[in-house]
């Protein structure tokens, strides 16, 4: 457990001094190194809360220019956003990779409120100790969202009371 500890401990140091606009990407990277992920994804929840929207793979990274919204309602996604509890599928799943890989869905949220889902395709089963781990990553990526949109609100604060002047 102390390793784990330590390395939760490296990722958020990690994540901390990458510039804010590639501080999901390398969570992602991160994880994907630590639970021999093939896929990890950060997915935003819109404000009314009936899409998320897909941010890790920016166009910088050679991801999509503009993100499609993936509508929540009887989707897996909707399921793990109303419970805040991760959900784990397993077996043949279609245009993500084929037989055997898991899928693991798990809530982003601060103090309650959804902030959006760390989806990660890995090739067992997590057992107890790396769920644990998945669910302390959420929080690593919860506390970097809301860091890095204060410090967005912060900036844009700032430049608009420069312009005024």
């Amino acid at each position: 457990m102390a390793d784990e500890r330590a390395w939760l401990g490296e990722l958020l140091t990690s994540v901390e001094s990458a510039p804010p606009e590639m501080a999901v990407s390398v969570l992602a990277r991160l994880l994907a190194i630590k639970l021999a992920a093939t896929e990890v994804s950060f997915l935003i929840t819109d404000h009314g809360g009936k899409a998320v929207v897909r941010l890790t793979g920016a166009a910088a990274e050679g991801g999509p220019e503009h993100p499609r919204p993936i509508q929540l309602r009887g989707s897996d996604y909707e399921q793990v956003v109303r419970s805040q509890q991760a959900h784990v599928t397993s077996g043949e799943r279609e245009g993500k990779g084929g037989l055997g890989l898991v899928q693991v869905i798990a809530p982003v949220s601060d103090r309650g409120d959804a902030i959006g889902l760390l989806e990660l395709t890995v090739p067992v089963r997590p057992d107890r100790q790396t769920m644990q781990l998945i669910v302390e990553a959420t929080h690593v990526l919860a506390y970097v969202v809301i860091t890095n949109t204060g410090k967005a609100a912060r900036t844009r604060v700032a430049v608009s009371g420069w312009s005024s002047e």
